[in-house]
């Protein structure tokens, strides 16, 4: 069964963005729970719960979070990729360098317009953006990248600059390093951590990524989700 979604590239309401991810995360929620069942019924063993493989989605949404949570580290790294892997749909949306603080200064102006001086106001936004993360959270759990097929029969074995398949395995596994330093980042810096959301985020990286080598070593290469990581 597809899922296809209707995704507008230029969110720049945190309410909105908000019921949009959180309307992503329940179908994709309930579309795990479904594939779990069937496959019960039909007495297999072994559960194929990849239901979000779009690379290009993904970091849409990531570019998307990372203006309305003015997080400036986020847009740098996708703006870094996007120029490195020549990805064509990320290009568009930050090949300006100023585009995503002009969208930024837009929300925050709208924000002072409408917003009440008292601290409520306040909580009420923070209340958003944590709602709005969760989601997002949720989202990045059940994204299965496809990684290209090793080149070499030995598996573990990594490929050098200039070997055949070293440059694919490259442009594949910059993605999934940016998503998952994000998605390490993010779980860190909460307050308060719950099992809830460090468990399906764990699963992901046992499942997901710590299987390819590639993607491994670049993930651990950048000492900051090593350091996210320990703290989990």
């Amino acid at each position: 069964m597809a899922l296809v979604f209707s995704f507008d590239r230029t969110y720049v309401n945190l309410v909105k963005l908000t019921e949009f991810f959180s309307t992503l995360s329940s179908v994709l929620e309930y579309r795990a729970a479904a594939v779990v069942e069937a496959v019960r019924e039909k007495g297999h063993f072994t559960v194929n719960d990849s239901i979000l493989s779009s690379r290009e989605l993904l970091l849409l949404l990531l570019h998307n979070w990372s203006l309305v949570g003015k997080d400036l580290q986020l847009q740098e790294d996708l703006q870094a990729l996007a120029q490195k892997n020549q990805n064509k749909e990320l290009l568009k949306n930050t090949g300006d360098k100023n585009k995503p603080q002009a969208l930024s200064h837009a929300y925050s102006h709208t924000q002072k317009k409408n917003e009440v001086e008292d601290d409520t106001a306040a909580n009420v936004e923070v209340s958003e953006l944590e709602k709005c993360r969760e989601h997002l959270n949720s989202i990045l759990a059940h994204w299965d990248h496809v990684f290209p097929a090793p080149a070499s029969t030995q598996g573990e074995e990594t490929l050098r600059p200039g070997e055949p398949g070293a440059e694919a395995v490259a442009v594949t596994c910059a993605p999934t390093r940016v998503v998952t330093k994000w998605l390490l980042r993010s779980l860190a810096g909460q307050s308060l951590l719950r099992e809830q959301d460090v468990s399906p985020a764990l699963r992901w990286l046992r499942n997901r990524v710590l299987p390819h080598l590639a993607a491994t070593q670049e993930m651990l290469r950048d000492e900051t989700p090593r350091n996210n990581l320990f703290k989990l």
